[in-house]
Parts: C-alpha cells; structure tokens; sequence
C-alpha cells in the first residue's frame, strides 16, 4: 500500500512540475506572444510614431494611420487630428531641399503642395517640363554621375531613354539621382547602399550595360508608381544595403496590400534591414508576426526584429489557462521570461526534468519488485530512469517547440512579373545559392536521431545483462539471445524508419530539405547496432558456445 501511495503521489507531483514548466512561456528559438504584447505594453504605439513624423511629413504620417485603423487600434483620435491640422497648414513640401521660387508653381498653379503629398511622384514626373527641373536643381557631382545614366542605350529591362517607351528609365534615374542629393539613400554614416549604387552607377558608364543596376531602377520605378516623394524618401532613407530594399520593394510588388503594413514597420523600428530579414526567414507568417508586433507597440517590433526569431502562438495553453483559471500562474512566470528569458528557459527545462523524474521514478515504485534474483539490476535500475526521462523530456521538447525542429522558413525572393507594358521584357530572379547544410534544426534532428539510438543501445545492454544473470545452462542462454535477436537489432529498424519518415516529410513539404539528418537516422543505427552486437553480444556469445562445449563434453 506504502508503495502504491508514493507511486501516486511521485505521479501527480511529475505531471504538476511538467504542467507548470508548459506555462512558462518561454521557447526556444521563437518568442511567446503573450510576451511579445506585454513588452509593448504601455509603450510607444504606431500614434505616436506618427505623430513624431508630424506637421512635416503628412503623407508618411497618413500611411500610419491607416495601419492603425487597419489593426483596431485604440489612443488614435489625437493622431488623426494632428494630421488634418498639419494638412491645413501644409508644411512638408515647404521644408523640402526642392522647395524654392522656381519650384513654387511647379505644376502651374497654387496647389502644388497638396498635389505632391497626395500624388505618387510617377504621376509627379510625368511632365517632361517637371522632370527636366529636377535634373537642373541636382547640382551635387553624386546626382550628375547618376544622371548620365541617361545616355545609355544597351539595356535589358528598360527601353532607352530617347526611344518611344523610355519614360520609365527617365523616371528611375531622375528619382535616384533626387534620393542621392536629398540624402535618403545613404542617409546615415554606416550606410552601404550609397557606394553601392554608385559604383553600378560608374559600371554602367563603362560597358553601357548593368543589369545589377537597371534592377535598382526598377525598384526605384515600383517605389515611384506607389509612395509620394516624401514616403518614398523616408523609406530608402531606412535601408542601408541594396539587397534589403530589392526584398522589401519586391515584397511590395508581389503584394501590394502589404505597403502601408512594411512602411510601418521600417518606420517606426527604423531599421528597413531588419524588417527585409525577417520577410525572407520567414515569408508570409513572418508579415503576420510584425503585424502583431505593430499592433503592440515599438517595444515589441524591435524585439522581434533583434531577435529575429517567429511568434509561438500557443492557443492550446491559452485555452488551457482560461478554462481552469490558472493566469495568476502564469502572470508570475510571464516578467521572468521577459526580462530574463535565459532564466525562464533554464526554470522551464529544470521543471520538465524533474517532472519526467518524478514519473519515472514513479514507475519504480508502481512496479512490484521480482523475486527473481537475476533480474535485479541496480547498475541499471538508476540508467534505465535517466534514459526514460531523457525520452521524455526529447518529447514534450519536440511536441511543444514547433520550431526547434522546423527552423527559419527561409523564403527565397519570388519572380515579380514587373507590370510595366513599357518596358523591354521582366526582370529575371537571380539564381538562388543553396544554404549552408549544417543548420541549427539539422543539429537538433541529428541529437533526437541520437538519443533515441542510445536508448534502444541502453535497453540491449539491459536485456544481454539480464540474460547473464539468469541461473540457466549456456545452451538454453543461447536460445535466448537468438530470440532477442530482433531487439538487439532495434536501432537499425528503427533508423531505417527515421529515414523513411524524413523522406516523406521532406517530400510533402513538412520539413525542410536536409539530407544529413535523414540519413544520418540510418548511420546511428548502424554504428549502435554495430558496437552491440560485436562488442558485446558477440564475445558473450562465444564464452557460451565455449561453455557448451565444455558442459557437453566434461573432463
């Protein structure tokens, strides 16, 4: 009874410790979003991120404001009436470098303000009058080595500039040439993308044919047909490489909807890299996890970006502290994992170690002790709890991290069929080099594979130490071990299976393609099996075949 009483009780304070490991919210590479809203919590908010951008840039200032419509969010009403007051006075255009008396009537009457804040700068351009007094107030030798790019003939994806279609490269290169002298490309001193597109720029001049170049342009071009020339100004003044702004404004292209969301975002973190990162690691569920993040608050945008790890939705746990009231809980453990997040993860593996312990030993006790002499094994009985709580805790790691095993969803840049009827043809994806294949989730695949393995190694140990123990004649000992043949040979079915299953799933899509990992199932299982049975089952068997003769054939 005295047993039956500590096995329940091991039992239930098991499942209690792995219980409150489970609401730690605290993961291993990702972030919780209860987390994720209460770092933002009280914090900036997309309000007041426009409003720092008022009363100078309205029309960057309106995009915000949208997103927040768009997110439901609250504590907006003082945002919008700045915005209609900045409108009214219409300052942005006046405290802009091209603002002087040759600009005032630029478009032939008083309006010009409102026009320029409200229009795309495409639709700006389209005047040749217009554009011609742009290039005459770039006086910086930055913008004129630019604008010679308007002499170039042998281009791919633009029609030149003197043909019948070539509007849209005058478009591009006089945009550039104004983003360089306004200062919104290369805007702060660690910036690259300034030297970058200049030295396209001088390439260009020198084989009059740059397709790294004209692939610039016609980002430029889809930035001009969908943002004012302040937005747009404010947005390349964000990035600081060339390829960030390719995947943002390819991003945009591909969809479009998604501008006002991707501008918020680059604003208010004020870091465009890291917002371009976050899209290719993790595509689509990556855009929904910065929305969430935007909705919570600057706070939780850039830690998400600094860590650049997905959102772990745990809708499951949610529910779970919701119908049993359990939040008091969980509010204890929810600052530890936000201010120390290395102490919750170290708090929430020690409790699901104890827990799976806990069970484990549990099972000791639950278990009647055999009278059989043999099957006493004391060097084991500790081993045999240790290799079932490593089993256990391998599973409710497995289970309940999602992402361990599956990693960054790297998305590579999708072909943009450039909707431009003007141009020569669509721009072509650059051929994408495969990625490292030694990966975080391919070490994390490559540790289960191997603890899995040491625990079937384990249990044949066990199994080949209870057989020598047992008060039989070598012969019958022998019987044995030919019956447990198959589980001495375990690790290799179960190998053979791993990488059967990992091949499927790689093949669904499930996984993400790593050869090593399922493979390497089948290697330990071979190696495992290999040092069972020929370092141990072997010379075990020939003692026996030895001792057979001897028993049959006595002195």
């Amino acid at each position: 009874m005295v047993r039956v009483l500590l096995a329940l009780l091991s039992f239930f304070c098991g499942v209690a410790a792995i219980a409150c490991a489970l609401l730690v919210p605290s993961h291993l590479r990702s972030i919780d979003e209860q987390v994720l809203v209460e770092i933002g919590r009280n914090g900036p908010t997309v309000a007041d991120a426009g409003l720092q951008l008022l009363p100078d840039k309205v029309s960057s200032a309106k995009v915000l404001a949208k997103v927040a419509d768009q997110l439901n969010l609250t504590r907006t009403l003082r945002f919008t009436s700045a915005i209609q007051a900045a409108e009214d006075t219409g300052r942005a255009w006046r405290n802009s470098p091209f603002h002087s008396p040759e600009f005032q009537n630029l478009l032939g009457g008083p309006a010009d303000y409102e026009y320029l804040s409200k229009t795309t700068f495409l639709e700006v351009l389209r005047n040749r009058a217009t554009r011609q007094k742009f290039k005459e107030a770039l006086l910086t030798p930055e913008a004129q080595r630019v604008l010679q790019n308007l002499t170039l003939t042998n281009t791919v994806l633009f029609a030149p500039v003197n043909s019948a279609g070539g509007f849209p490269f005058d478009v591009a290169v006089t945009t550039t040439a104004m983003l360089i002298d306004d200062r919104a490309i290369g805007a702060t001193p660690t910036s690259l993308i300034k030297d970058e597109v200049l030295n396209l720029v001088s390439r260009a001049s020198r084989t009059n044919a740059n397709p790294a170049l004209e692939e610039f342009y016609l980002n430029v071009f889809a930035m001009a047909k969908r943002m004012s020339w302040e937005q747009m100004s404010l947005f390349t003044s964000q990035y600081k490489t060339l390829v960030a702004l390719d995947t943002a404004v390819r991003w945009i292209q591909e969809n479009k909807r998604d501008l006002p969301l991707i501008f918020t975002a680059v604003e208010m973190s004020q870091n465009g890299e890291r917002v371009s990162n976050y899209l290719r690691l993790f595509g689509d569920p990556g855009l929904r996890d910065i929305s969430l993040a935007v909705g919570s608050g600057n706070k939780s945008l850039v830690r998400l970006l600094e860590l650049q790890q997905p959102v772990y939705h745990a809708d499951l746990r949610d529910s779970f502290l919701k119908n049993l009231r359990l939040e008091p809980l969980f509010k204890i453990f929810l600052p530890i994992s936000m201010d120390a997040p290395f102490l919750a993860q170290f708090l929430k593996f020690d409790l699901l170690i104890l827990g799976a312990f806990l069970i484990a030993f549990g099972f000791s006790y639950a278990k009647t002790p055999s009278r059989e002499e043999y099957l006493w094994l004391p060097r084991f009985a500790f081993i045999r709890q240790l290799v079932f709580t490593a089993l256990l805790v391998l599973l409710i790691v497995v289970l309940g991290e999602p992402y361990l095993v599956q990693g960054e969803a790297k998305v590579p840049p999708a072909e943009v069929q450039w909707s431009f009827p003007i141009l020569a043809q669509t721009s072509t994806p650059t051929p994408q080099m495969s990625g490292p294949m030694i990966t975080a989730s391919t070490i994390v695949t490559l540790s289960i594979f191997f603890v899995l393995q040491l625990s079937i190694y384990v249990i044949g140990l066990v199994k080949l130490a209870e057989i020598q123990r047992q008060p039989l004649t070598s012969t019958i000992k022998l019987k044995l071990l030919e019956n447990e043949e198959n589980l001495f040979d375990g690790g290799l079915y179960c190998g053979l299976f791993g990488t059967a299953c990992s091949l499927v799933l790689l093949t669904l899509g499930v996984i993400k393609p790593s050869l090593i990992s399922a493979y390497a199932s089948t290697l330990f299982g071979i190696l495992f099996v290999a040092v069972l049975k020929i370092l141990h089952v072997r010379p075990y068997k020939r003692r026996l075949i030895l001792q057979t003769q001897t028993e049959a054939n006595p002195a």
